[in-house]
């Protein structure tokens, strides 16, 4: 009787791990405006970029068999702004540093990318590093609507208003 109980939770779990999938989503990009900006040597807000993230909808477009309530973790693996009308005077390089949190109902701003000291490279696209490997965002993401707070040092004034463009990748992992 032992051994058939040790067999069965070993192949319990062996079943498990078997229907657990981890998939690479991206939701839909969103685009928003980076007013002017003063250079300035303490950190301002860039923009608050709030949006809305069918999670079930993502699953099941890659993993039809899951939803939203098999969800065991969510994590980050790439963030990337572009700048859609980006010039000599006005892109990346007049950023010095860039954050940015997520924050959402019932739950307190969390940081997750971040480069202190942004090279000054013309540049439209920039990838922000991850502030933290293996950060677990599964309580802010399960909300319907999340918020992204971009801040920074300014190290250039712009000269106009930046059109931008924003790119988030996710692994969600989802099992029984």
């Amino acid at each position: 009787m032992i051994s058939f109980t040790v067999l069965f939770s070993t192949s319990c779990n062996k079943l498990e791990e078997a229907l657990r999938s981890d998939l690479s989503t991206t939701p839909k990009e969103v685009e928003f405006s980076i007013p002017v900006l003063t250079a300035s040597s303490t950190e301002v807000t860039y923009k608050e970029i709030e949006t809305t993230i069918n999670l079930d909808s993502l699953i099941k477009a890659t993993a039809p068999s899951f939803g939203e309530k098999n969800i065991k973790s969510i994590k980050l693996t790439n963030f990337t702004i572009d700048l859609l009308n980006s010039d000599n005077a006005n892109n990346f390089a007049n950023l010095q540093s860039i954050n940015s949190k997520i924050e959402t109902a019932g739950k307190s701003a969390l940081e997750i990318v971040s480069i202190a000291n942004n090279p000054d490279v013309t540049s439209a696209s920039l990838s922000i590093p991850l502030s933290a490997e293996g950060l677990e965002l599964k309580e802010y993401l399960s909300n319907k609507t999340i918020k992204y707070i971009l801040k920074g040092k300014v190290r250039r004034s712009t000269t106009k208003i930046l059109r931008a463009k924003a790119k988030v990748n996710y692994t969600i992992t989802v099992g029984l």
